[in-house]
C-alpha cells in the first residue's frame, strides 16, 4: 500500500503532456511496480493516481456495489471511461493526454501532492484556492475525524 505526501507546486507540463513525477512521490510507489500508475478523474477538479495494487483495491470495492442503482451505473461507465494506466518513463516523467490536462484544466503548470493513498494532479490556481478554504476551516475538519 503507498503512502503519498507532499506537495509539489509550479511543476511544468512540457508541450507533449509530460509531467516530471517528483522523486518523493516516485519512492512512494510499491517495488512491485516501481513504474506505473492508474490516472482517473479526481473529486473537486483535479486528476488522482493510484499505485497499481490500491487501484486493485478501489475496483474490487467498485465491484461490491449493485449494477441494478442507476447512480452506480453512471459513477461505473465515469470511472471506467477516464481511467488510464501511465508509465514513469526513465527520466522520471508520465505522460497525460491533452484531454486529460484539459478536464482538470491544466495547463503549463500542475501542482501535485500527496493525498496519502493516491497523487493529486491539480491546476495550480485551483489548487490555491482550495486550500484556502480548507485551511480557514481546518480546526473543525480536524475535530470531525478527531485527529
Amino acid at each position: 500500500m503507498a503512502n503519498f505526501t507532499g506537495s509539489f507546486e509550479d511543476v511544468a507540463v512540457d508541450s507533449k503532456g509530460r509531467i516530471n513525477v517528483p522523486s518523493l512521490i516516485r519512492k512512494s510507489l510499491p517495488s512491485s511496480a516501481p513504474d506505473r500508475i492508474t490516472i482517473t478523474r479526481g473529486f473537486d477538479g483535479c486528476l488522482a493516481g493510484y499505485a497499481l495494487d490500491d487501484w486493485g483495491r478501489k475496483l474490487e470495492e467498485l465491484r461490491q456495489f449493485s449494477p441494478n442503482d442507476p447512480q452506480t451505473r453512471r459513477y461505473v461507465r465515469v470511472i471506467g471511461a477516464n481511467t488510464l494506466p501511465a508509465e514513469i518513463d526513465r527520466q522520471g516523467r508520465i505522460h497525460l493526454p491533452r484531454k486529460w490536462l484539459e478536464m482538470a484544466d491544466i495547463r503549463g503548470r500542475v501542482t501535485i501532492i500527496g493525498a496519502i493513498d493516491r497523487i493529486e494532479f491539480w491546476n495550480p490556481d485551483h489548487y490555491r484556492a482550495y486550500m484556502k478554504d480548507a485551511d480557514e476551516e481546518y480546526d473543525q475538519i480536524a475535530e470531525r475525524f478527531r485527529v
